[in-house]
């Protein structure tokens, strides 16, 4: 899919970005971009952008003859701490406008980084809204960054460099093993399952692709990778490195607790910090063996799980479905993707228009829920067949 970076026009008239995190690469980038840029962080994103990037800030400051930087103070009621407490940022925004005013707004997920929308490789998984027009800019600003010309609200103050704190030796190390997992979940790693002997492997790997790990950077830094569902069972944790002297095997592993998601982990004795994040290998196991690990994970789910509930969910994920989408793409005997979509609650109509959209839904809740589901809802699957059997004859139910 396209990076999120290739939704911002080329050329902008004003951007404003609110995000805790902030690297150099998105910061250059919107400022190639733009004639006029604001930017809300904390002070310790802003202290850790080099000076490259701060030489360039200033330029622009100068330039638009307005502060470019802000940074979140801590702010609390002295009267009552609880409300009104603000000690960071979590809020991720983008603001841009145009040359004729034309505004848009981005607000999800994404942090003003280079991972975060797409610049340059490899990319976050990222969840953004794009509203079209967007909130402008000088209501923003007004609302949230400066009262006046000369005065900002009591949450937000003017970024100035020359009060940079000395480095938390802490911080810098968590941010060095962020970017090190980061490289370290680009590993092409294969899980492989032996269903007969309930054997679970996680391949073997080039000495070329562990060479991320030697990296200057890395020095002080341990590398484990465990399979997800057995992080907890005594000695899953293998060193990356002994990948590339062999493949790790694991024994006894139900079907049900096997995922292409590995668990790679970072740590530090010095400062004593660990750090884990998820990559996604090649999964090698046979669609007869997928089905009977989702069958496995089903039935373990329904024997604890309050059968009103996962009723509620599963209808939620139904009501998804669109009416156009109904009997495409379906290959004989295989079951909707609908059972994998629970979602939440929803109400009878979400119901009745999914089942109307597309009426094998009813065999699927059958299947799932029967067990636990209980006479009324047989009640309410047989009221629902004769709904879709009327309205496949053309009769008005």
């Amino acid at each position: 899919r396209k990076p999120l970076v290739t939704f911002v026009p080329a050329r902008l008239e004003r951007a404003l970005v609110v995000s805790p995190f902030v690297r150099p690469d998105f910061v250059s980038a919107l400022v190639e971009r733009t004639q006029h840029l604001q930017l809300v962080s904390t002070p310790e994103a802003l202290d850790a952008l080099d000076d490259a990037t701060h030489a360039r800030l200033d330029a622009r400051r100068e330039a638009q003859g307005s502060p470019v930087l802000y940074q979140v103070s801590e702010l609390s009621d002295p009267e009552d701490p609880a409300d009104g407490n603000i000690q960071g940022l979590h809020a991720k925004l983008l603001l841009i406008e145009d040359a004729r005013q034309t505004s848009a707004t981005f607000v999800g997920s994404a942090n003003a980084t280079g991972p975060g929308w797409g610049l340059g490789a490899p990319a976050n998984v990222e969840a953004m809204a794009e509203m079209r027009p967007g909130i402008g800019i000088d209501r923003f600003v007004a609302g949230f960054i400066r009262e006046s010309k000369t005065k900002v609200h009591p949450w937000v103050v003017e970024y100035d460099r020359a009060n940079k704190a000395e480095p938390d030796s802490t911080d810098k190390t968590a941010r060095q093993m962020l970017t090190a997992l980061r490289d370290v979940a680009r590993l092409d790693l294969r899980v492989d399952y032996d269903a007969d002997r309930q054997r679970l492997t996680l391949g073997r790997l080039a000495d070329r692709a562990l060479s991320i790990l030697n990296r200057e950077s890395n020095v002080g830094l341990t590398f484990e990778i465990a399979p997800l569902l057995l992080t907890e069972r005594p000695g899953a944790w293998t060193p990356v490195e002994s990948l590339a002297v062999a493949a790790r095997e694991f024994d006894d592993v139900p079907v049900q607790e096997v995922t292409a998601f590995v668990a790679v982990r970072a740590r530090s004795e010095s400062p004593p910090l660990e750090r884990t994040r998820l990559l996604l290998a090649r999964l090698n196991l046979s669609e007869a063996a997928l089905d009977q690990r989702d069958d496995a994970v089903r039935q373990e789910i329904m024997a604890t799980a309050d059968p009103a509930a996962v009723l509620a969910a599963l209808v939620r994920g139904l009501a998804y479905l669109r009416a156009g989408q109904a009997g495409t793409d379906r290959q004989p005997g295989k079951r909707a993707d609908s059972i994998h979509r629970l979602l939440g609650e929803t109400h009878l109509e979400g119901l009745l228009q999914a089942v109307a959209a597309e009426p094998g839904l009813i065999a699927e809740m059958r299947l799932l829920l029967a067990p636990t589901g209980g006479t009324e809802f047989g009640r309410l699957c047989d009221d629902l067949d004769v709904v879709a059997r009327q309205l496949r004859l053309g009769v008005t139910p």
